[in-house]
């Protein structure tokens, strides 16, 4: 037994941070949320969109947050589809992770799984860029 919790002692200790940066982030845009919903002010949380007027990949995120949270799925996906889903599979990955860390991969599985995110994250990032521009022009 001891171990165990040692090693889910280092498991906890390894992946700290990412479980950490997600809860900010989370306590972040609900906070925003709240502000814009009593003052009516808009709160664009994205640096990129405010200075050049592009959104970035995860524009739309705290839309899309806010939009699962209050049960509506389809419009969070609208909202932004890679976001959405890292904000649904995120705890459970690092759950998972937690509980059984997976072997090590490869540099060929690495630079598949990297690839992949790649054009996920600019797939997305289109996607964004059209779905604001369909937004605007009504």
């Amino acid at each position: 037994m001891g171990a165990s919790s040692s090693t889910l002692q280092q498991r906890l200790k390894d992946h700290a941070v990412p479980g950490v940066v997600f809860l900010v982030w989370v306590v972040v845009v609900v906070l925003a949320y709240v502000i814009s919903q009593r003052t009516g002010a808009d709160l664009p949380l994205c640096t990129l969109r405010r200075v050049t007027g592009v959104p970035c990949p995860t524009c739309g995120g705290t839309r899309a947050t806010m939009s699962l949270l209050a049960g509506h799925p389809v419009r969070a996906l609208a909202f932004n589809p890679v976001v959405t889903v890292f904000v649904v599979v995120a705890p459970f990955w690092w759950l998972s992770r937690l509980l059984r860390p997976p072997p090590p991969w490869s540099p060929t599985r690495r630079r598949v799984a990297s690839t992949i995110a790649w054009v996920l994250v600019l797939g997305n990032w289109a996607y964004v860029i059209w779905h604001e521009g369909a937004i605007r022009a009504g």
